[in-house]
């Protein structure tokens, strides 16, 4: 079959995009002397603490390294987080959405002139983005939990960046684990009781380093 000029150009778009990706891949990978990949299992039963907002590191910038300072101290039992109890009051409770305090907190943010997360500028919006809270609880309850190394593995994830999109993990200078960012993921498995996820290191407290 002839390709058209527009299939051609796609494709090659595509094609470099991949490189690309791969490319940048390996370039972290180097940078960060393979951390950047390394993944640890954990039970999210044994997980009691997680990194206050101020206090978290954005996934796709650290990459398992050692970082100085008392970030480590900055936490909050999981079962009092916004986000978790607004999960437990929906899945084990039956509440609707709405009237849980991670909605509400979103929706104050809205009404007050700030998108939430800088995407959901409205009620019809929200409600969209907790759906896929929903489907996403349906889909682990129906076939358990798969990472994004699982899914990479599997050819169901093409980019090899969203690995770093993983769930994240600090370990504090006393080697305690915390939660650093995939608090949807992550609530989903705990309340689910799933006894083992994949995750990946965002940081190390410096003192482990000695």
């Amino acid at each position: 079959m002839t390709q058209t000029p527009d299939h051609h150009t796609s494709r090659v778009h595509s094609l470099t995009r991949s490189f690309y990706r791969q490319l940048r891949w390996h370039y972290l990978y180097l940078r960060s002397r393979g951390r950047i990949d390394q993944t640890m299992r954990i039970n999210p039963a044994d997980i009691t603490f997680g990194q206050k907002p101020e206090s978290q590191f954005p996934p796709k910038r650290f990459y398992g390294g050692y970082r100085e300072g008392d970030w480590d101290l900055e936490t909050i039992p999981v079962e009092s987080h916004l986000l978790y109890q607004s999960y437990v009051q929906h899945f084990i409770d039956g509440d609707a959405w709405e009237h849980t305090p991670f909605f509400q907190f979103a929706m104050q943010s809205i009404e007050n002139g700030v998108p939430f997360r800088d995407e959901y500028d409205s009620m019809n919006g929200l409600k969209l983005r907790f759906q896929k809270c929903d489907r996403l609880y349906e889909s682990v309850k129906k076939d358990g939990y798969k990472s994004n190394h699982q899914l990479y593995a599997a050819g169901i994830i093409q980019n090899k960046l969203e690995l770093l999109d993983e769930v994240t993990v600090n370990i504090a200078r006393d080697k305690t684990i915390i939660l650093n960012d995939g608090w949807h993921r992550f609530a989903t498995t705990r309340i689910l009781e799933i006894p083992e996820i994949t995750v990946r290191v965002c940081a190390r407290h410096s003192s482990l380093e000695r």
